[in-house]
């Protein structure tokens, strides 16, 4: 052994405590989100959450707190929705308030996670997923960010007469254009060059890593502390699966599972002795005070619980088959619209029934 001497100490809240055995003065301490990020199955070791920051700066956390709240994963209350109570405790990770599992460690839950985030930046994912298809690897720093204000600056472009997107999308878009070239102004002028750019770029990026559409895999294992990404099959999958589709919701819907587990899924619905047990795990989970849960809330739990199985379905098959489920068993569902489409958005379930 090297450090035949070395004693390592488990603390209440999962940090480990290193000392010689003998002097506790000498006593080193690990933070808990460094020994999960240090577990060889974790794909990338950047991004650790800072807690501290220079004054008025915003830290690490907060920007997470910014980012969950605008995900739709917690609400301006910072309140976890039912997307967050899934994907804390769908995959057993996480016991009450304490984890038992490496979070950073994402296997079927990315289902979820993908859900989440990519129906939140549809229109730059779709767009930016066909230029990494078309770009040379491995992709460095520079490079990525130069490739996203392209990707940025072309989609603002196709914006201005596109009939697709609505006011507030486009606006969305100008703004985030706007942010960037703001930024480059205060430094030399060159968009792809100012760390704004390259943080929205990295944000993208090290998620798709995540999800598995990119890679830090290399013969170099440095590669897994740097910013330097490689394509993996889920990549093309994506976007070949992207050529076949005009509607964004369309494609979500059902190509997600299949690319991300790269296999055909289900898509004609389910009867109600098949997804019986899983949608009841589904409503322990989220533990709703009433009785009314958003269809796309359940459709994509759905979806992610029976990717563990050897019969995944695809989230339409998921939607589908609570939709069958209304019209088949109305003393058990029933559908109701929303505010926005022409789909039905929420269902009420009666629990002691299903």
């Amino acid at each position: 052994m090297r450090y035949p001497g070395l004693v390592i100490e488990e603390l209440p809240a999962g940090a480990l405590r290193l000392t010689d055995g003998k002097d506790a003065s000498n006593a080193a301490t690990v933070w808990w989100q460094d020994r999960c990020l240090a577990s060889p199955d974790v794909p990338s070791k950047v991004g650790a959450i800072t807690v501290s920051a220079k004054s008025g700066s915003k830290t690490g956390l907060s920007h997470i707190i910014d980012w969950a709240e605008a995900t739709g994963l917690i609400s301006s209350t910072a309140q976890a929705t039912p997307e967050a109570r899934l994907l804390a405790k769908l995959d057993g990770k996480c016991n009450g308030e304490s984890w038992i599992g490496n979070p950073y460690i994402i296997s079927t839950d990315r289902i979820l996670l993908s859900f989440i985030v990519l129906s939140s930046d549809l229109d730059i994912f779709s767009r930016l997923l066909v230029a990494l298809a078309a770009t040379t690897w491995p992709l460095k720093k520079r490079q990525a960010a130069v490739l996203f204000a392209k990707t940025l600056e072309g989609l603002v472009d196709e914006a201005d007469g596109a009939r697709y997107l609505t006011s507030r999308q486009k606006f969305h878009l100008t703004e985030q254009l706007r942010e960037l070239e703001r930024a480059a102004r205060k430094k030399s002028g060159d968009v792809g060059g100012a760390s704004t750019t390259w943080h929205r770029t990295a944000s993208r990026l090290e998620t798709y890593v995540d999800l598995g559409i990119l890679t830090k895999k290399s013969k170099d294992p440095r590669d897994r502390f740097e910013y330097t990404y490689y394509p993996t099959p889920v990549l093309s999958a994506f976007v070949e699966s992207l050529k076949a589709e005009s509607d964004p919701l369309d494609w979500l819907e059902r190509n997600l599972v299949a690319c991300l587990l790269g296999s055909a899924t289900r898509q004609d619905a389910m009867d109600l002795v098949e997804m019986k047990e899983p949608l009841q795990r589904l409503l322990n989970v989220i533990r709703s005070p009433t009785t009314s849960y958003q269809i796309g809330t359940l459709a994509v739990g759905l979806a992610t619980v029976f990717a563990e199985t050897k019969s995944p379905v695809s989230i339409r098959c998921a939607r589908a088959s609570l939709e069958e489920l209304a019209r088949t068993h109305p003393e058990i569902a029933r559908l109701a619209r929303g505010t926005s489409g022409q789909r039905a958005e929420y269902i009420s379930l009666d629990p002691r029934k299903v």
